[in-house]
């Protein structure tokens, strides 16, 4: 079992703002990550998880297609317009005032 988690930083979603939980799936979209998650999710004997803006950076490597993610609603529009139709998004429920 894979677990990718969340971001953890300042909470502006801006893509421009350095160590803000927008700028961190963007910056860990850079790596090898991806690729190896791609390696990871091809293995049907591996489980891959996703902790809020670990479903981001799946969704905007391409690697959400067709499978559920779950986030909250401000990480959907995070994610973009592209990557929230190619995903199927789960509503997060339970979270203080919702």
């Amino acid at each position: 079992m894979i677990v990718v988690p969340g971001a953890a930083g300042s909470l502006s979603l801006d893509p421009g703002v350095a160590g803000g939980i927008g700028w961190i799936p963007g910056q860990a979209g850079s790596t090898e990550l991806p690729g190896l998650l791609r390696e990871a999710l091809a293995r049907p004997e591996v489980t891959v998880a996703t902790a809020c803006g670990g479903s981001i950076l799946l969704a905007h490597a391409g690697l959400a297609d067709g499978r559920p993610l779950v986030t909250h609603e401000r990480g959907q529009d995070l994610a973009g317009a592209k990557a929230a139709r190619r995903s199927n998004w789960c509503p997060v429920v339970g979270l203080p005032g919702r």
